[in-house]
C-alpha cells in the first residue's frame, strides 16, 4: 500500500496538517495512507525525520510548511510547488517526481497562486530584503527554506518519489526583524523573555512581528486549503514510484 510521509519543521506548522501543534519528534498518522513527522528546524533535523519515515516503510516523502519568498510577484500565502530544489550548501539540484508534481499542480491551482519553479534550501534565513534580492537575481528561485534539499537527498538515497508544498511566509519585500529571528528556540517554542528583551531594545520591531504573525495565518490558511483539497481529491500520493533525480552541481 502506498504511504506518504510528510515532514514539517515546526510545531506551529504542524497545525495546518493536524489541526493542532505537535512537539518536535512527533510522528502522527493523518490517515491510513499519510503520516506526519515534526522534525525540527534545519537540514540535519529534516534528514533524521526523513530517514525515520523511510525506515518505517513510507513509499513517498513530502516537505511541507512555510518558506521565505524571493520572487517579488509572490505575496504571503502563495503556494510554492517547486519542480526542483537547490541546495545552497553544495549547489546540488534535486528534481521532484514530474508526474506527481503535475497532479499536485493541477489539483492545487484553485487554492491560491501556485509558483512551480524552484526552491533553495539555506542554512540560515535571509533576513534582509537586499539579501533576498541578491539571492533571487543569482538563483532565480521562487523561495527559500531550511529543510527540503535534505529531504530530497534522503529520497534519492532510498529511491522514493518526493515533492514539496510550501506557503510563503515572508514575501520578498519583507525583512525579518530581530525579534522575529530570535522568537523561537531550537524546539520551535516561543521565547517570551528573549522577545521582551528584543522589543525593549527595538520597540519598532513590534509592528514587524505583528505582520509576520498575520502572514503566518495567511500561509497556514493556504496550506489548510491545499490539504483539504488534496484529501478530498486524493492526489497526494504518486501513482507510480518514479525514481527521483539528482542533478550534479555545475
Amino acid at each position: 500500500m502506498n504511504r506518504l510521509g510528510i515532514i514539517v519543521a515546526l510545531p506551529d506548522e504542524a497545525r495546518s496538517l493536524l489541526g493542532r501543534r505537535a512537539a518536535i519528534g512527533s510522528v502522527v498518522d493523518l490517515s491510513s495512507s499519510i503520516v506526519v513527522a515534526v522534525g525540527g528546524l534545519g537540514a540535519a533535523a529534516a534528514a533524521r525525520a526523513a530517514i525515520d519515515l523511510a525506515d518505517s516503510g513510507v513509499t513517498a516523502l513530502m516537505s511541507w510548511g512555510t518558506a521565505g519568498g524571493l520572487d517579488p510577484a509572490l505575496a504571503a500565502g502563495a503556494l510554492l510547488l517547486p519542480r526542483e530544489v537547490l541546495s545552497a550548501s553544495d549547489g546540488a539540484r534535486y528534481v521532484v517526481d514530474p508526474a506527481w508534481h503535475g497532479r499536485l499542480q493541477r489539483g492545487l491551482a484553485g487554492v491560491s497562486p501556485v509558483a512551480a519553479g524552484g526552491l533553495m534550501t539555506v542554512a540560515e534565513p535571509l533576513v534582509s530584503v537586499s539579501a533576498k534580492r541578491k539571492a533571487f537575481a543569482r538563483n532565480k528561485v521562487d523561495g527559500i527554506d531550511m529543510e527540503s534539499s535534505a529531504i530530497a537527498a534522503v529520497a534519492i538515497a532510498r529511491g522514493l518519489p518526493f515533492a514539496v508544498v510550501r506557503a510563503v511566509l515572508d514575501a520578498a519585500d519583507r525583512g525579518l526583524p530581530e525579534v522575529v529571528q530570535i522568537s523561537l528556540d531550537k524546539a520551535g517554542n516561543l521565547r517570551p523573555k528573549a522577545i521582551a528583551a528584543a522589543l525593549l531594545r527595538r520597540p519598532q520591531d513590534l509592528l514587524g512581528m505583528l505582520l509576520i504573525a498575520r502572514h503566518f495565518i495567511q500561509a497556514e490558511r493556504s496550506l489548510k486549503a491545499a490539504l483539504a483539497l488534496g484529501l478530498a481529491q486524493a492526489f497526494w500520493l504518486p501513482t507510480a514510484a518514479n525514481r527521483p533525480v539528482k542533478v550534479a552541481a555545475a
